[in-house]
């Protein structure tokens, strides 16, 4: 018996949201406008792929895509909400990182407001939401 030779190789592109950190706000939201441009390439490439190989993306904040979206053609809206719908674009909760220590949960709850909006208006839903960069988890993230 011949020894199975295949080997799997699993893309998984991380990004993180970091205001400020390395680029000023207005030159980080121009590199997200071009950035969401590529993954609406990377998913329209990989549309004729076994479905397990094609291109996903998870949307760690919603602010970058709600300016992406403010800011892009309607061709791309229009991509975008398609690959939103069809769970190949992921949106996550929260429309900014959350400190959550801080935060009421009327305040976590409107953090979302605008993310779940979004999705609906795709026809998906709004399944997770990334805490990063802040350790912790209050008890009104909780509730909310």
């Amino acid at each position: 018996m011949k020894p199975d030779n295949r080997f799997y190789v699993y893309f998984v592109p991380k990004t993180h949201h970091d205001l400020g950190y390395t680029h000023t706000i207005d030159d980080l939201l121009d590199a997200y406008c071009s950035y969401y441009d590529d993954v609406l390439d990377f998913c329209d490439r990989t549309s004729s792929y076994p479905t397990e190989a094609q291109y996903r993306y998870t949307v760690e904040s919603f602010w970058s895509l709600d300016y992406y979206l403010k800011h892009t053609s309607d061709k791309n809206r229009e991509r975008m909400k398609q690959y939103v719908r069809s769970g190949r674009i992921e949106i996550q909760a929260f429309y900014a990182n959350v400190i959550d220590g801080i935060c009421s949960e009327e305040e976590i709850a409107r953090l979302m407001y605008r993310a779940v909006s979004y999705a609906k208006k795709c026809g998906s839903s709004v399944r997770s939401a990334a805490l990063t960069d802040i350790p912790g988890m209050s008890n009104g993230l909780i509730k909310a």
